[in-house]
């Protein structure tokens, strides 16, 4: 029995757990047969397999892994400074019933998410294996801060394919640095880099810039 850390009541050999509380608070000894437990102790076990493996090894695969699971997306450079737009609009396709079967979205009913959440944010994508790409983003990046909008940057396939690379990219940018994938591109309509996507009156705008 242990009372706030400290051993009150102890005894060897008794299975019902209610002994001690009917017996008081005191050593009772041996009171009946008792066995050897045969299992090992799950810290000796944990601590026996953690010396058996390779860590860095293990990181190291863990890490390769990671790269060859992840799709890159390769997009054409922009050729000309260019400016698309679009609305994001959400359409209904039949009516939504609460469980009264009242209404509550009508078929046909058609939303702008930006008109009822504004979009502060500045996606910004590049290629880093273009070096007038990467000074472009960092310009890009610097004028969404001057704009009060929180830079997102993301980079097309890395020039290394490790997080020492996209550590190297984050130093260069200032910026935290993500991978562009194929569904950020869908959902954005980003089609070439550089570009940076903003919002502004229900509307979202792809900015292309060409590169001298």
């Amino acid at each position: 029995m242990i009372k706030s850390g400290k051993v009150m009541a102890r005894v060897e050999g008794m299975a019902d757990p209610f002994w001690l509380h009917d017996n008081g608070e005191k050593d009772h000894g041996k009171r009946g047969e008792t066995i050897a437990i045969g299992e090992k102790n799950l810290m000796d076990e944990i601590a026996e397999r953690i010396k058996k493996t390779d860590l860095k090894r293990s990181l190291e695969e863990t890490k390769q892994r990671w790269w060859e699971r992840n799709a890159f997306t390769r997009l054409g450079h922009a050729s000309k400074d260019e400016t698309h737009s679009f609305a994001p609009l959400v359409i209904s396709h039949k009516d939504i019933l609460a469980p009264d079967g009242s209404v509550i979205v009508p078929k046909g009913l058609t939303i702008n998410p930006l008109e009822r959440m504004p979009f502060t944010r500045a996606i910004i994508a590049y290629d880093p294996s273009h070096k007038g790409e990467r000074e472009k983003a960092i310009e890009l990046v610097q004028q969404a801060r001057a704009n009060n909008r929180v830079p997102v940057v993301m980079i097309t396939e890395p020039t290394e394919r490790s997080f020492e690379g996209l550590f190297a990219e984050k130093s260069a940018i200032g910026e935290k640095v993500f991978l562009l994938n194929d569904q950020i591109c869908q959902r954005f309509h980003i089609q070439r880099t550089p570009s940076m996507v903003t919002a502004n009156d229900g509307m979202f705008f792809i900015h292309e810039y060409a590169i001298d």
